[in-house]
């Protein structure tokens, strides 16, 4: 039986709001349009990204983690350097 899960999306700058033409992009959170769990035909949880983050901030109190840089992203090199350009956004 799952109690939890938590899902941590990433996305290069350039591809979600801090591209080079200056015009603004879904946040890694808004581009995520469909967070759902099922077991065959039932569906149990179906969320878009926003409302996701906003229901698990409503049942712990706290937003969950996410980052968002202005930097022109390079490679992602493990998970503790956010100065590479990309973002992320934690569902929970």
């Amino acid at each position: 039986m799952l109690v939890d899960i938590d899902i941590q999306i990433r996305a290069k700058n350039g591809t979600t709001n801090n591209d080079l033409t200056g015009t603004p992009e879904p946040t890694v959170s808004n581009a995520v349009d469909l967070i759902q769990v099922s077991s065959g035909s039932a569906i149990f949880k179906s969320y878009t990204g926003p409302m996701c983050r906003k229901i698990a901030a409503y049942r712990n109190g706290v937003l969950p983690p996410q980052l968002l840089t202005g930097i022109v992203g390079g490679t992602w090199v493990g998970n503790d350097d956010p100065l590479l350009g990309w973002q992320t956004a934690n569902f929970l």
